[in-house]
């Protein structure tokens, strides 16, 4: 089939599923008081420097603490340059194997997990330095989970009182 000039055909349509798709009960009051007391610290990132994932675990790897901190990271098909993930990834590696509150896990995450994963956590931190959307804030926000992060981006008018928004981001990432 001839295509008029500049149009291609597209070979393959992915549909990647939304989590705020999915109506979730937030946990009971009781639950959720108990999760603030002693419940894990949740971060869900793609690898990029932007995420400000290394930042914070810098930060949290100087901290005593008893309270997990859980980071899961996923790779993107882009990257800002060749290598730049990996290079990323060991640094937070070798930060989080050395402090025993921080568990850092890579890949995806699957979407129906991802709900889960964010109500049993005390606190979501969403720690991006730019963000233009700010999806996992909203996820957390979803199941009742307060969120802290930057005031940046959209992230700041999505959840003016889901959180605690902290000055920073970009303009004192340098």
């Amino acid at each position: 089939m001839n295509l008029p000039m500049g149009v291609r055909r597209i070979l393959a349509v992915h549909v990647l599923p939304n989590a705020l798709l999915r109506e979730i009960d937030p946990l009971p009051a009781t639950e959720r008081s108990a999760l603030r007391e002693d419940g894990p610290i949740r971060v869900l990132a793609r690898l990029g420097t932007e995420k400000g994932v290394l930042p914070l675990l810098t930060a949290a790897a100087c901290l005593p603490s008893s309270r997990p901190l859980h980071v899961q990271l996923a790779t993107a098909a882009f990257e800002s340059a060749d290598g730049s993930q990996g290079k990323l990834l060991s640094r937070c590696r070798t930060i989080s194997d050395k402090a025993d509150h921080i568990t850092l896990s890579t890949g995806t995450l699957p979407w129906d997990e991802v709900p889960p994963s964010l109500s049993e956590a005390a606190l979501v931190i969403v720690p991006s330095l730019r963000e233009t959307f700010g999806l996992v804030a909203l996820e957390a926000m979803s199941v009742g989970t307060p969120v802290i992060a930057y005031r940046t981006g959209n992230l700041e008018r999505r959840s003016p009182r889901a959180g605690v928004m902290c000055c920073g981001g970009a303009s004192s990432a340098g």
